[in-house]
Parts: C-alpha cells; sequence; structure tokens
C-alpha cells in the first residue's frame, strides 16, 4: 500500500516558532493577518488562541499551511476560522494544487465536531467547501504621480470633496502618540454608533498599537481642522500593501 504523500498536523506558536511561522508566511505572500502579532492581538482583546495547521511533505518540509482558531458556539457546533477579525486569510501556498490538498486534508484531520471557515480571496471547493461570495474588496495603486492617482477618481463624487477639504482648511498627518489614538478611538466609538454596528474595545486598538505599530505592521493617519482632530484611519501593512 502507498504511503500518503504528505502529513497535515496541528500546532502552536511555540511550537513552530514565530519566528519560523512569520518567515514562511512572508516567502508564501502572507498578509499582516498571517503574521504572529495579529494573531497575538486578537488573544490578548478577545481571548482567542491560534493554532496552525501545517502541510508538510514525505520529506518533512512545509509545502502549505494556515492560521486559524476555534470559535466555540453555545448552539451548534463550533467553528474553526481562518482568521477571526480578519477581513482574508486563508491558506499560505505556493501551487494551488499544494492549497487544494490542505484544504481536503483539513476537512478530513481536522475535528469532525468543528464546521471550518476559511476567509480567502481564492474559492476552495476542495473536502466538501461551500463557497459565499457575498463580500468584496478593492485595491487602489498608489505607485504613481499623484496627478495620474486623483484623474482615476470620479469627478464628482471623490475629486471635488478632495479639493474641498483642502479649502476648508484640512490636514492629514501621521499619530505617534497614544493621545493620537485615543483621539482616533473617540472618532471609531462615534462613527460606529451612528452607523448602528458594534463598537470594538479600546483594548483592540491599544494592543494594535503596541504589537504592530511598535513593529512598523501598522500607521495611523489623523486628519484635523484646526486643533481638533476630525477623522482617522488606522491601516495594517503587509509588504508594499497597506
Amino acid at each position: 500500500m502507498r504511503s500518503r504523500p504528505f502529513t497535515i498536523s496541528f500546532a502552536s506558536i511555540e511550537e513552530i516558532g514565530e519566528k519560523n511561522w512569520n518567515a514562511l508566511a512572508s516567502s508564501l505572500n502572507g498578509t499582516v493577518y498571517h503574521h504572529s502579532a495579529w494573531h497575538r492581538v486578537i488573544e490578548l482583546t478577545y481571548g482567542i488562541r491560534p493554532v496552525y495547521i501545517v502541510k508538510r511533505a514525505s520529506d518533512g518540509t512545509v509545502s502549505a499551511a494556515m492560521p486559524a482558531a476555534r470559535l466555540d458556539w453555545k448552539l451548534g457546533k463550533s467553528r474553526l476560522v481562518s482568521y477571526p477579525f480578519s477581513d482574508v486569510c486563508g491558506p499560505l501556498y505556493r501551487t494551488r494544487e499544494e492549497a487544494d490538498a490542505l484544504v481536503a486534508g483539513l476537512a478530513g484531520a481536522g475535528p469532525h465536531e468543528f464546521q471550518t471557515e476559511i476567509r480567502s480571496p481564492v474559492p476552495f471547493t476542495a473536502g466538501g467547501f461551500s463557497i459565499y461570495d457575498g463580500y468584496s474588496g478593492f485595491s487602489l495603486r498608489i505607485d504613481r504621480e499623484e496627478e495620474a492617482i486623483m484623474e482615476g477618481f470620479h469627478r464628482d463624487c471623490v475629486r471635488r470633496k478632495i479639493r474641498k477639504a483642502f479649502q476648508n482648511g484640512l490636514s492629514a498627518r501621521e499619530g505617534r502618540t497614544i493621545a493620537d489614538l485615543r483621539d482616533f478611538y473617540r472618532l471609531h466609538v462615534r462613527s460606529r454608533k451612528r452607523q448602528g454596528a458594534p463598537v470594538q474595545p479600546f483594548s483592540f486598538f491599544r494592543n494594535l498599537w503596541k504589537e504592530l505599530h511598535a513593529t512598523g505592521l501598522a500607521s495611523l493617519i489623523m486628519v484635523d481642522k484646526g486643533s481638533s482632530a476630525v477623522s482617522g484611519v488606522m491601516l495594517l501593512q503587509s509588504g508594499d500593501t497597506a
């Protein structure tokens, strides 16, 4: 009988090693949501511990991997999610065949009391997964001259409002202090309540500041009118993408 050409294992970050995991994620075009620092933010804020699903070839080399975490529900099955509180995550891989093998192997090797959710921009149907495509992602290239970027915006919906913002004395700067972070959070709370959306705790942003901002994986942009902060955005960075 032929032996299985690969194995699927579940490991903690301590077993893999943070440097090893982050180097692997970087080599396989991982995003900030694959980085151990992001997983630590989620753990510190919500108590959700990561587990790392690793596919190894017969010679022991890692050919695909995926971070995930278990979410327990009082009603129904628990879920294994890649990754909670993340826009996108999913498998790290060199070829689609390796990713399909990881996903199919996960369906057979994972605990059967779990439902598994993969938040990936790439659809996977191996292992019986169904696809939900109700979300959209958008990207804007900024490696061009400012004039070329502006020309790509809608004349009335965007360009006119940008000009009006400058005319009204608004200015943007990088936030560098905890006071800036608190101003951002005040604006965040106001916006979420106005939209009827849940408000994340300040500890989430404090942990982001400690774990990601301090290591260059996040930045804070604040917009001022006079001496008052009136808007802001927290950017998470993955290589040359924010």
